[in-house]
C-alpha cells in the first residue's frame, strides 16, 4: 500500500491519504472540514466494496495535491481508514468550475487560475465597468463554464469487440432528455425579431452605423459599403466579389455572445479556430470590432485551452502541390484512432476521406480497420460521389492489402502511397484529422462518448465554413450553392420570409452548371494565389539546409518515442554520396534461379598484381549491368510494380542472383588474350605496365576491345597513367598497398554501436582491411562475440567491447604500408601458437635484408583446439597459415619460421602422433623448409598468437 500513500494539503494542513483508483469521488474525514465549508442540502450516494449504499454530505475544501490546486468538491465521511481517499474525479475534473469558484468566493478560498476565462469574466461582472470595446462589455452575459475535457483514457483491458458482436440497444430518451440534448446540440434559442430591432436602435456601440445609414439615405455614397434599414432591421452590404454574397445583419452588443456561442461552441460548430469561427459569422452578420471579439472569444474558451495546439518545428522551403480542378478526381484516405473507450456501438476508429479539389471531407465510424471493413466504408462513400481517379494513403496494412488493391484495379483507380515516416505527403488529410479530433474533444463531456452519433454534425460544421485556400466552403464547391446552417436559420427567423423566384428545371441546371464552373475557376485561382502567399510567408523563416562532407549531424530515427530510448542517433559524419543505383527486390525470383558457377576473381590477388606495376590505369563502366541486354524470355521475369504502373527491364538489373557472374563472364570475354597487362573485378577494369611505352600500347588494346564490345566507360571515374591508383578500396602502386585515408577516417569517426547490425557493419569495414592490422582476430574477439545468435539484438556494451573498439581504431591509424609480393623473391612465413590463438606473418626481405610484411593473419582457437598439446597447436599454426597463404606460396619455395624446435621433423614425417602425421601429409604438395627461430627473434607472429587475453578464453570463432 505504500506506493499509493500520498501527502496532500487540505485547508493548508498536510494529511495522510491514499490514492484510491477504484473510487469515483474524493472523500475527506469530517474533522478536517470547517463547518462553513459544508454544502447544505447536498448529499452523495456512496456504494462501498460490500455493495452497501450510504448517503454522505458534501463540502468544498481547499485541496493541494499534485497538479490539483484550489477549491474542490468532496464527500465528507465520519469514518475512514486515513484522513483522505483521493478519487478519480480529481483527474477528470467533472465538477463545475463556476460553481466551485462561486462557493469558494463565499468561503474566502482563493482559486488558482492562470488565464482569464469566461467564468472569470462572469465573476468580474459587476465589480466595475471596463473600458468600451473590451470583451467584458462586448459580452456582458457570461455563459456557464463547461467542465474541463476528459484526459486521454488508457486503452480498455477488455478484449476488442469484433465487427459481428451484438451490442445492447440504447434506451429511448425521454422528452426532457431529448429537449436537453437538442439544446446542447443547437444551442439555446435566440431573441425575438422585435427585441432585436429595439436593441439595434438603442445599442450605443451601433451609433456610428446608425448615423451612416441616415447619411446614405440622404444620398451620401462615399463609403465603400452600404448601411441601410429594411423592415426595421439594420443591414450592411460590402463590395464582395464572391458570387452570391448576401447582405449582413447588424448585431447589437447584447446578442453577440449568443452568435459567437453558436459559431464556436455547439457540436455543429466544432470548436474550430479563430479564422474558421470568423469565416462562419462574416457572411451573415456584422458588428464593430467583430474580428477582435471573435479572437477574444476563442482565446477564452476553456475547452480550446485544455486541448491547445502545440508549436511546430522549423521547416524547409515549401513546395506547393499541383492544383486539382475536378471534384473527387483525387482523394486522400486515412484512419483516425483507436479512440478509447469505444462508443456504445463499439466504434473506435474513423475512416477519413478528403477531396483534394473541393476540400469536402467524409468520415465513417468503424469498429475495426480490417481491409473488408475499410473497403465497405469506401464503397459507401464512392456510391454517392463517384469513384476517384487517384487515391492517396499511408502504408497501413489494410490499405496495402491485396483485397483493396484488387478493388482499386477493378474500379480503375490509381493508388499512391505516402513516403514512410513522412505524413506531409498526405498533408490535406492529416491536417483534417487533427481538426476532427479537436472537434471531438470540444464536445461536451456527456456527449463525447457518443461521438459516432454526432459525427455528421461535426462534418457539417467543417463543410459549412469557407476554406481559406479556395475561398469557398466545401458545400458550395460540391453542390453549387451555400447550405442552410444554424446561423442562417436564426437570420431567417428574424427576417421576413422571402418568396423564391420560380424557375424551371432546365434553367436551374444551366444556372447550376454555370455557377459550378465559375466557382471552380475562382477556387483554382484562389488556391494558386493562396499557395504563392503561403510559400512567401512560410519561406521567410525556412532554411534550406545543405550539408557538406565532413560535417557531423544527428539523425532522427523513425521510431516511436519511448521512455529511456533516444530518438536521435549520432553524431554521424557526412560523406559524399555516390551515384544512386536502382535496385529491385528479387529475393523470390532468386530462390528459384539456378546458380551460375562463373568464378569471381579474388580482390586481394588483383590488388597484389597491380601494386607491383609502375604505371597504372583504371576504368569504370557506366552502369555496367545495364549494358547487357535481356532476352525476350528473361524480360517478364524482371517485372516490378510502382505507384506509377507496371514495368519490366530490357537490360540486366541490379539484384539478380546471377548478375555478377554474368557480367564477370562478359568482361573476361572482352579482355581475353589481354590478361598479361589487364584485369577486371566486375566493372572495375585495370591496366598495368612496367614501362610507359608498354603502357600506351596496353591502353590502346584494352580500349579497342571495349569499343568492339560496345561498352561505355564513365570518364569521371577513370585514372590513366598514374603511379598509384585507387582500386577496390585500396591505394596501390609503387610496390605498396595501403588503405584509403577516407575509409580510415570513417572508422576513426565511428560511434560505439548499439545493435548487432551496427556491430556487423563496423566489423565488415575493419575486416576488409584486416590484412593491415596485426592480430586483428584477437582484437576484434569481444566484438565478434556480440554478433552471436545467442546474444541480444540490443548489444550489451562492456569495457572489453569499448577497449576492442578503440584498439581497432588505433590499429587503423597506425596500419603499416604493406609491400606488394614479388614472386621472384623468397617468401617467409613466421608462425606461432599460444594457449589462446594462432598467428602468422607473410614477409619478404628487402635489399638490406630486413623483413617487410606482405600480410598479417590470425585467429582464435576454439574450445576443442585449446585442449590440444603444445606441439599440436604449433603444428596447427603452420598448417592453417600455409592453407590461408596458399595463393602466395603454391609453386614456390618458401621458409617456415617457428620458435618451436620439435616442428623441424614436420616435413620428414617423423613422430607417432597420427594427427600430426596427417597434417604433415597434407602439406606434401608445398615446397617449404622449416627453420627454428628463437622467441626473441620471433616477435611478429609471437605477438599475434599471444594477444588473446585471459578474459576471452571461452570465446570461439576467428577473425
Amino acid at each position: 500500500m505504500d506506493k499509493y500513500k500520498q501527502l496532500p494539503l487540505i485547508n493548508g494542513v498536510e494529511v495522510q491519504a491514499y490514492r484510491d483508483t477504484g473510487a469515483s469521488v474524493t472523500m475527506v474525514i469530517e474533522k478536517l472540514v470547517h463547518p462553513e465549508q459544508h454544502l447544505l442540502g447536498h448529499q452523495y450516494q456512496v456504494t462501498d466494496a460490500h455493495n452497501n449504499t450510504l448517503s454522505h454530505p458534501m463540502a468544498v475544501v481547499n485541496l493541494n495535491w499534485g497538479g490539483v490546486t484550489g477549491p474542490k468538491k468532496v464527500v465528507v465521511a465520519s469514518d475512514l481508514p486515513v484522513d483522505c481517499l483521493l478519487g478519480n474525479d480529481l483527474e477528470t475534473s467533472a465538477w463545475s468550475d463556476v460553481e466551485l469558484e462561486a462557493h469558494a468566493a463565499m468561503l474566502g478560498i482563493p482559486g488558482h487560475i492562470f488565464a482569464l476565462t469566461r467564468a472569470q469574466a462572469k465573476k468580474q461582472k459587476g465589480q466595475g465597468s471596463l473600458d468600451p470595446g473590451t470583451m467584458d462589455q462586448v459580452l456582458p452575459k457570461a455563459r456557464a463554464s463547461r467542465s474541463k475535457p476528459l484526459p486521454t483514457i488508457p486503452p480498455s483491458t477488455v478484449d476488442s469487440t469484433s465487427e459481428e458482436e451484438e451490442f445492447p440497444p440504447c434506451a429511448e430518451p425521454t422528452p426532457e432528455e431529448l429537449e436537453a440534448d437538442t439544446a446542447e446540440l443547437l444551442g439555446e434559442g435566440g431573441p425575438a425579431r422585435e427585441e432585436l430591432s429595439v436593441a439595434q436602435q438603442t445599442c450605443p456601440t451601433l451609433e456610428g452605423l446608425r448615423q451612416q445609414a441616415v447619411k446614405q439615405a440622404n444620398g451620401d455614397v462615399s463609403d465603400s459599403h452600404r448601411v441601410y434599414w429594411e423592415d426595421n432591421l439594420l443591414y450592411t452590404e460590402h463590395r464582395d466579389p464572391k458570387p452570391g454574397a448576401a447582405r449582413r445583419l447588424v448585431i447589437p452588443q447584447e446578442y453577440r455572445k449568443f452568435l459567437l456561442t453558436l459559431a464556436h461552441d455547439i457540436p455543429l460548430a466544432g470548436h474550430l479556430g479563430q479564422m474558421k469561427t470568423w469565416d462562419r459569422l462574416v457572411p451573415l452578420f456584422h458588428w464593430p470590432r467583430m474580428s477582435e471579439d471573435t479572437k477574444e472569444f476563442c482565446k477564452s474558451c476553456e475547452t480550446c485551452q485544455a486541448s491547445g495546439k502545440t508549436g511546430g518545428t522549423p521547416k524547409a522551403p515549401l513546395i506547393p502541390l499541383p492544383v486539382v480542378r475536378v471534384p473527387f478526381e483525387r482523394v486522400g484516405v486515412d484512419i483516425v484512432g483507436p479512440l478509447d473507450p469505444p462508443t456504445a456501438s463499439g466504434n473506435r476508429f474513423i475512416l477519413v476521406v478528403v477531396d483534394h479539389a473541393t476540400r469536402y471531407p467524409e468520415a465513417i465510424p468503424l469498429r475495426t480497420t480490417t481491409a473488408p471493413a475499410v473497403a465497405k466504408a469506401l464503397l459507401g462513400i464512392f456510391s454517392r460521389v463517384g469513384f476517384p481517379k487517384e487515391v492517396v494513403s499511408d502504408r497501413g496494412s489494410n490499405f496495402m492489402s491485396a483485397y483493396l488493391k484488387a478493388m482499386w484495379k477493378e474500379c480503375g483507380v490509381t493508388y499512391k502511397f505516402t513516403t514512410p515516416y513522412h505524413p506531409q505527403t498526405n498533408g490535406l488529410v492529416e491536417r483534417f484529422n487533427k481538426t476532427l479530433k479537436g472537434m471531438i474533444m470540444g464536445l461536451p463531456e456527456k456527449l463525447r462518448r457518443r461521438w459516432d452519433i454526432l459525427l455528421p454534425c461535426l462534418l457539417f460544421a467543417y463543410r459549412e465554413v469557407p476554406q481559406k485556400g479556395v475561398g469557398f466552403s466545401p458545400f458550395e464547391l460540391l453542390f453549387g450553392h451555400p447550405v442552410r446552417g444554424p446561423l442562417t436559420l436564426v437570420k431567417e427567423g428574424w427576417e421576413q420570409p422571402l418568396k423564391a423566384p420560380k424557375q424551371d428545371i432546365v434553367d436551374y441546371v444551366l444556372g447550376l452548371r454555370s455557377r459550378m464552373a465559375e466557382y471552380m475557376k475562382k477556387a483554382s485561382k484562389n488556391l494558386q494565389a493562396s499557395q504563392e502567399l503561403q510559400k512567401q510567408w512560410h519561406d521567410q523563416k525556412a532554411v534550406l539546409v545543405q550539408y557538406q562532407p565532413g560535417q557531423k549531424v544527428w539523425v532522427l530515427e523513425p521510431v516511436a518515442p519511448r521512455a529511456l530510448q533516444d530518438k536521435w542517433s549520432g553524431p554521424h559524419t557526412i560523406v559524399e554520396k555516390k551515384e544512386m543505383r536502382f535496385c529491385v527486390d528479387y529475393r523470390v525470383l532468386n530462390l528459384v534461379t539456378k546458380t551460375d558457377a562463373q568464378p569471381i576473381p579474388r580482390a586481394d590477388e588483383l590488388i597484389d598484381t597491380l601494386a607491383s606495376a609502375k604505371y597504372l590505369s583504371t576504368f569504370d563502366l557506366t552502369a555496367g549491368y545495364w549494358q547487357i541486354k535481356l532476352s525476350e524470355y528473361a524480360k517478364p521475369k524482371t517485372a516490378f510494380s510502382t505507384i506509377g504502373g507496371h514495368y519490366q527491364f530490357t537490360v540486366m538489373p541490379f539484384g539478380l542472383k546471377n548478375a555478377p557472374a554474368t557480367f564477370q563472364r562478359l568482361v573476361n570475354t572482352v579482355l581475353q588474350g589481354l590478361e598479361a597487362f589487364s584485369a577486371a573485378y566486375l566493372d572495375d577494369i585495370a591496366v598495368f605496365s612496367s614501362s610507359w611505352d608498354d603502357h600506351l600500347v596496353h591502353l590502346w588494346k584494352v580500349l579497342e576491345a571495349l569499343q568492339k564490345a560496345g561498352l561505355t566507360i564513365k570518364a569521371s571515374k577513370c585514372q590513366i597513367g598514374q603511379g598509384k591508383v585507387v582500386y577496390l578500396g585500396h591505394l596501390v602502386g609503387g610496390e605498396q598497398i595501403a588503405p584509403l585515408q577516407g575509409k580510415i577516417q570513417t572508422i576513426i569517426d565511428w560511434v560505439p554501436p548499439t545493435t548487432q547490425t551496427q556491430v556487423r557493419a563496423f566489423l565488415g569495414l575493419t575486416g576488409y582491411y584486416r590484412r593491415f592490422i596485426k592480430n586483428y582476430g584477437s582484437i576484434a574477439a569481444p566484438l565478434n562475440d556480440l554478433t552471436s545468435k545467442k546474444m541480444p539484438k540490443k548489444v550489451l556494451w562492456t569495457a572489453n567491447c569499448q577497449k576492442a573498439f578503440e584498439e581497432l581504431k588505433q590499429a587503423m591509424c597506425s596500419a603499416p604500408v604493406l609491400k606488394s609480393p614479388c614472386y621472384s623473391k623468397k617468401f617467409y612465413v613466421q608462425t606461432d601458437a599460444s594457449e589462446l590463438g594462432v598467428g602468422a606473418v607473410l614477409s619478404q626481405h628487402n635489399s638490406e635484408g630486413q623483413d617487410q610484411p606482405v600480410a598479417f593473419i590470425s585467429r582464435r582457437l576454439t574450445p576443442r583446439e585449446k585442449r590440444w598439446s603444445a606441439i599440436e597447436r604449433e603444428a596447427f599454426a603452420v598448417v592453417w597459415s600455409l592453407k590461408k597463404l596458399r595463393p602466395y606460396l603454391f609453386g614456390t619455395h618458401f621458409i617456415v619460421q617457428t620458435d618451436h624446435k620439435p616442428l623441424l621433423w614436420l616435413k620428414q614425417m617423423k613422430g607417432e602422433n597420427p594427427k600430426l602425421l596427417r597434417w604433415s601429409i597434407s602439406l606434401q604438395g608445398m615446397d617449404y623448409t622449416v627453420e627454428h627461430r628463437p622467441g626473441s627473434s620471433h616477435s611478429n607472429a609471437d605477438g599475434l598468437s599471444r594477444y588473446f587475453h585471459l578474459d576471452n578464453e571461452d570465446s570461439s570463432g576467428h577473425g
